[in-house]
């Protein structure tokens, strides 16, 4: 064993019942819901989701910044009037 360790990382959203691939570049994003689908032998995953290697702590950190850049929010009625 060489002790090797690989690190991915994706980075979705389940948005109004809608899959988004947050890591995709803007013109890469489409309106249309990403699929959950599930191979006999990888199992379950997400078709055409994103997926980055990383090597250092700071790609990881950039990645999910870039990440939560496209996150959709959408207020509620709780937090309309909270006080935070």
């Amino acid at each position: 064993s060489s002790g090797e360790v690989r690190v991915s990382l994706s980075f979705l959203q389940l948005y109004r019942e809608t899959l988004q691939d947050l890591l995709a570049s803007p013109a890469g994003q489409s309106e249309d819901s990403l699929n959950i689908r599930e191979d006999p032998i990888k199992g379950f995953f997400v078709e055409g989701l994103q997926e980055f290697i990383v090597k250092s702590y700071s790609e990881a950190e950039a990645l999910i910044n870039f990440g939560l850049e496209n996150r959709a929010m959408a207020p509620t009625l709780m937090n309309a009037t909270s006080s935070r």
